[in-house]
């Protein structure tokens, strides 16, 4: 049976129909769509059936006027304790890859989401539970709440940049560095959290911050959001955050192995010993000019600098930061920079 908004009593909100959902739950009030997580017995945790309910239902209140603001709540004790493990942890390949597309499409449809979105936070929000939350535009927490990214104790790196657009960049980095968790108050006290309130109160807060979003006209709301999720777009971070991790195998049941002997993905192609030349660039030991790996010494007080990329399979791809309007005074001299590939291995060294 489908899900239907039914109309407001003075007509003005036309009505919509949503698929049959068995792992959320749906529903519109006062042009407020109210998606609840609901699989309390896992803890609400993302499986990939999950992630697709999810994602078809942001969609089509994305792409109706009936909806001004979405709200993301959760049954049971917890918001979510991150992306299911029978999944992430799973021998086959195959419910891996199912579960990486399912995770990505999830994050790119919140993050572009045309409407403003809220969290509404009770329990535990840790791991991907928590990119859930960060990446809403607003969070409403009750004081029993706790936030972290658990997952990298457990070999898993967490997501970095919403995070950090959103707390600042050393409040990211040590959420993310330690895998600590924060109660709500610390969660408010860093600019994580919006309100924090008494868990018999977070029903209210909540709609009350949803109505005042949802007053707003409809393409206002729109136009504004667009200003946020495109500056940076998401193609900046969610290949080398996100799906990068599960290409090379970088998941919590690697924690245990060392880097070298990490599997790579069987459809993971063999890559040929290859050698390749990096245009010149200026190089002064106190000029900040750097690649990827480390900042290239003078070559005259220096030995030659090597490193290798961590990580099975495709290596990394580094970068060089240029500075093309800068004015390199006399005295710069030039270098250029080696990059050798052989297997799952990389190095550099300067000629």
């Amino acid at each position: 049976m489908a899900v239907t908004a039914e109309e407001s009593a003075d007509g003005g909100i036309p009505s919509l129909e949503l698929p049959a959902f068995t792992k959320i739950r749906a529903e519109v009030t006062e042009r407020i769509g109210w998606l609840t997580l609901n699989r309390p017995e896992r803890r609400n945790a993302l499986s990939p059936d999950m992630l697709t309910e999810i994602v078809a239902c942001l969609q089509a209140w994305a792409q109706s006027t009936s909806v001004n603001v979405v709200v993301i709540k959760a049954e049971g004790p917890h918001f979510s304790a991150g992306l299911d493990r029978d999944w992430i942890q799973s021998e086959s390949a195959e419910k891996r890859r199912t579960l990486q597309f399912a995770s990505s499409r999830f994050h790119r449809e919140l993050f572009e989401l045309r409407i403003p979105s809220i969290a509404m936070v009770h329990g535990a929000a840790v791991g991907t539970g928590m990119d859930v939350a960060v990446l809403c535009d607003f969070r409403v927490a009750s004081d029993d709440a706790v936030f972290g990214h658990p997952e990298i104790i457990s070999g898993g790196p967490p997501l970095f940049t919403p995070l950090r657009s959103v707390v600042g960049d050393g409040w990211a980095r040590e959420l993310c560095l330690t895998g600590r968790t924060i109660t709500a108050a610390e969660a408010e006290r860093i600019g994580l959290v919006n309100h924090v309130v008494e868990r018999a109160g977070l029903l209210e807060k909540t709609t009350e911050l949803a109505v005042q979003v949802a007053r707003a006209p409809h393409a206002a709301l729109v136009t504004t959001k667009s200003f946020f999720y495109t500056n940076p777009g998401i193609d900046a971070f969610i290949h080398t955050e996100h799906d990068q991790l599960f290409e090379t195998g970088l998941t919590f049941r690697e924690a245990d192995r060392p880097v070298s002997d990490r599997r790579p993905p069987e459809d993971a192609p063999e890559q040929a010993s290859r050698t390749t030349e990096v245009a010149a660039f200026p190089v002064h030991p106190n000029d900040g000019y750097a690649s990827a790996s480390s900042a290239v010494s003078d070559p005259s007080s220096h030995p030659p600098v090597t490193r290798t990329a961590i990580g099975p399979g495709r290596p990394r791809s580094w970068s060089m930061r240029r500075h093309p309007t800068r004015v390199w005074p006399a005295g710069h001299r030039h270098t250029r920079v080696r990059t050798q590939v052989s297997g799952s291995k990389c190095s550099s060294s300067t000629l």
